[in-house]
């Protein structure tokens, strides 16, 4: 779950710093266009991680209580 969070904070921030670096040249555009696609991957990640988490916790939670009846 906290990797998930990690995931969902930097990768907005990855994305911003993508979508800055290509107006201080070419190479520095292809820099940006990667941190572009990765803080969009990364921020996917995160939501993943988070719903997975979430997910594996309810179904935890789920399976202690049928298994205490």
């Amino acid at each position: 779950m906290l990797l998930g969070v990690f995931h969902l904070a930097f990768g907005p921030i990855q994305t911003l710093f993508g979508a800055f670096l290509p107006a201080f040249g070419a190479i520095l555009a292809l820099f940006g266009a990667f941190h572009l696609s990765f803080g969009a991957i990364r921020t996917l990640f995160g939501a993943f991680h988070l719903f997975f988490a979430f997910e594996m916790s309810t179904m935890a939670i789920t399976k202690k209580r049928h298994l205490n009846r």
